[in-house]
């Protein structure tokens, strides 16, 4: 597709173009959050025995993986969405497990997996130069 595309002009380097590359490139970004979001879901508690809420974990991920790439009124919205973010609980059973002890060896295949899908595609797009598309 990234050949293809180029090779058809389909996308542009200077301004914004709807093309599968620069779809390809947003999922890019929203793998990298949900893997650091998984990665901290996947860690036990501080030292004062505290588990980060999702919404804390949420906006962490969010801060490396996203913001960057946002305006400023995008963050904002973003910062109410962490706010109304379920808890810890749901999150555990959406990955088929009761308990945090459960979670971690699961978290751990498809933090595994999600990296092994994020190096791919970070090769094929910094190859073509296609990290910072508008």
């Amino acid at each position: 597709m990234v050949e293809a595309e180029l090779k058809t002009g389909v996308v542009n380097f200077s301004w914004r173009t709807d093309s599968g590359c620069r779809t390809l490139l947003r999922l890019h970004r929203s793998l990298l959050w949900l893997k650091l979001m998984l990665e901290g879901l996947a860690e036990g508690p501080d030292a004062d025995g505290r588990f980060k809420t999702p919404g804390e974990l949420s906006r962490d991920a969010y801060k490396v993986a996203l913001a960057p790439h946002h305006h400023w009124v995008l963050r904002q919205a973003a910062e109410l969405v962490f706010l109304a973010l379920p808890d810890r609980q749901y999150f555990l059973q959406l990955v088929c497990v009761q308990e945090q002890q459960e979670a971690a060896p699961v978290l751990r295949i498809i933090i595994h997996a999600l990296a092994l899908v994020h190096a791919q595609t970070q090769r094929i797009l910094a190859e073509h130069d296609m990290l910072e598309l508008p």
